[in-house]
């Protein structure tokens, strides 16, 4: 068996980690469980379900965070996942050849994004590169982090039957805005820093 580990980084967000861990439970993943500053009980939660729980300190960065997780791993092989995420669909022996055939390769998902407008409830479906091996990328990126390719790898995909729902777009209005916001401030601050970023200028400039 090739072993996976499925690192999730959380933060105040205790009900969706105890749905999201119940779900990763049923497959034999090893859990790690990174924790940027929680003042709930997500760590006494994230511990109900695996020991190998980190603290580690935000630093506005959502690549550093998910390369803190995949380093703490005991697997090369990482499976990250958001605490708003929960798995539906797995098939883990045809995981398993997959892995196996496609072994410098990135792991595709489809991930059913759920949101609700005029009071209906809707869902988008994505596909998301997740599965990687920890020797050939990591994440880049403070926000809508990307994986990249380390030295010569080069990039490759293939589709996997991991299927997810998503919920993190529902919920009251002012958690969603307080989102927004954090990440537009993390935005403008990749923005100023990477001016000749003009895909990261037009985002910003409808916010502004």
């Amino acid at each position: 068996m090739i072993p996976i580990s499925a690192c999730i980084i959380t933060k105040n967000e205790s009900d969706n980690l105890e749905k999201c861990l119940a779900a990763l439970t049923a497959y034999p993943f090893e859990i790690v469980v990174v924790d940027t500053g929680s003042t709930d009980n997500s760590k006494e939660v994230a511990r109900k379900y695996t020991d190998k729980v980190y603290d580690f300190a935000w630093v506005d960065d959502f690549s550093a965070a998910r390369n803190y997780a995949a380093d703490r791993a005991s697997h090369n092989m990482i499976f990250p996942v958001d605490t708003d995420e929960f798995v539906t669909r797995l098939d883990w022996d045809a995981l398993q050849i997959q892995i196996e055939q496609h072994s410098k390769s990135v792991g595709s998902i489809k991930r059913l994004d759920y949101f609700e407008t005029d009071g209906e409830k809707h869902c988008q479906i994505c596909m998301i590169d997740r599965i990687y091996h920890r020797r050939y990328y990591q994440y880049e990126k403070p926000i809508h982090e990307v994986l990249s390719p380390l030295g010569h790898t080069s990039y490759t995909s293939y589709t996997t039957s991991i299927e997810m729902d998503h919920v993190g777009y529902l919920g009251p209005g002012n958690k969603l805005k307080d989102k927004a916001m954090r990440d537009m401030e993390l935005l403008k601050k990749e923005l100023e820093q990477n001016p000749e970023e003009s895909g990261l200028r037009s985002i910003t400039d409808l916010e502004m």
